[in-house]
């Protein structure tokens, strides 16, 4: 049989987890709650990290892709415009 449970201990949160030896021994461990979720929490933090920095990215590519785009519309409308005008003149 096996359990594990979330203690607090001296004001600090610990994990105990048991489990019966063949010899019908109870074998316990407790581990804190930093050790052992410590290296779990550094690699969440990391990945948000990079996520929000890709996010930014793309954002910052996103807006310069929709001013170029704003930008060349203006030129071919005012292109247009020149060849209409220039079409009239003759």
């Amino acid at each position: 049989m096996q359990f594990a449970f979330r203690a607090e201990i001296d004001g600090r949160s610990y994990m105990i987890f048991s489990s019966e030896t063949s010899n019908s021994w109870y074998l316990i461990l407790s581990v804190g709650t930093g050790v052992l979720y410590g290296e779990s929490y550094r690699q969440i933090a990391m990945t948000a990290t990079i996520n929000l920095l890709m996010l930014a990215t793309v954002v910052i590519y996103f807006t310069m892709s929709a001013r170029k785009s704003r930008q060349a519309e203006q030129v071919v409308c005012e292109t247009k415009n020149g060849i209409e005008a220039f079409g009239a003149s003759l």
